[in-house]
């Protein structure tokens, strides 16, 4: 599926779409990872988006968890530029909530399900243990 041209050396396939139920699962382990790339073309994340966490199964992660996207800092923006900041100053923010829908060894792909504030590539995911 595309809304633009499609050049030499473009790579493309087959589109796979499944719908499925996705039942809540409690997480067993503490886990951190950072969003790495989102589905669609757009700037920022907001809530339905799915995007692709560099952290899986070999860290812990379940079909079903939920996971929190967290930033530090001091809400000062000089730039659009605030996905991922991570000053330890300042205590975590909850920015959204995130469900895991796939996973892999060292990735999964998760469904953006809350949204406080836009997210960005490189914002921090977090689990914890009991949630």
């Amino acid at each position: 599926r595309t809304t633009g041209a499609i050049e030499r050396g473009a790579k493309v396939g087959p589109l796979a779409r499944q719908f499925k139920t996705v039942d809540p699962v409690v997480a067993k382990d503490d886990v951190q990872g950072v969003i790495v790339a989102m589905f669609s073309q757009n700037e920022l994340i907001g809530s339905g988006d799915v995007v692709f966490l560099d952290v899986g199964a070999d860290a812990g992660l379940e079909v079903g968890n939920r996971m929190y996207v967290i930033r530090r800092g001091d809400m000062l923006r000089t730039s659009l530029d605030h996905a991922g900041i991570n000053d330890k100053r300042y205590p975590a923010r909850i920015l959204g909530e995130l469900v895991v829908v796939e996973t892999g060894k060292t990735f999964a792909v998760a469904v953006v399900t809350l949204t406080m504030e836009e997210l960005g590539v490189s914002d921090i995911v977090v689990t914890q243990t009991g949630q």
